[in-house]
């Protein structure tokens, strides 16, 4: 069973077997898209062809697996949040302590730092950015 995934900036995954208590990051081969047309020569199209070579292929030939140990905080790990906070301006929830302590208070990123967005319609008077 897989326990979380965790994305990266290339294309790969980074997963733990609960069942294995092991972790493994997974690659996509790259060859694999050149084997496809040895499993469906006569399909012209290159990504129908690999399309129907990735169904039947063994996963060796799509993907390579790698022993690995995990370098990451318990909080980034994928589940429940393992602490939740309310912030002292907007008074939404953050999650995993993400909070940003300050001596006026306890803080979301959006509120202590500003935010990617602004609100439209603010009926409430709170300047949230």
């Amino acid at each position: 069973m897989i326990r979380g995934l965790l994305p990266n900036d290339k294309v790969r995954i980074t997963a733990r077997i609960d069942d294995w208590y092991k972790t493994y990051r997974i690659i996509a081969k790259e060859e694999a898209r050149k084997r496809a047309k040895d499993y469906f020569p006569e399909i012209q199209d290159k990504y129908t062809t690999q399309i129907e070579a990735y169904k039947i292929m063994p996963d060796d030939e799509l993907f390579e697996f790698m022993d690995v140990e995990l370098d990451i905080s318990p909080e980034d790990l994928p589940g429940r949040p393992l602490r939740r906070v309310k912030c002292d301006l907007c008074a939404e929830y953050i999650q995993d302590s993400r909070e940003i302590v300050t001596s006026g208070g306890i803080f979301c990123k959006s509120c202590a730092e500003g935010s990617y967005y602004r609100l439209v319609d603010n009926k409430s008077g709170k300047n949230f950015y």
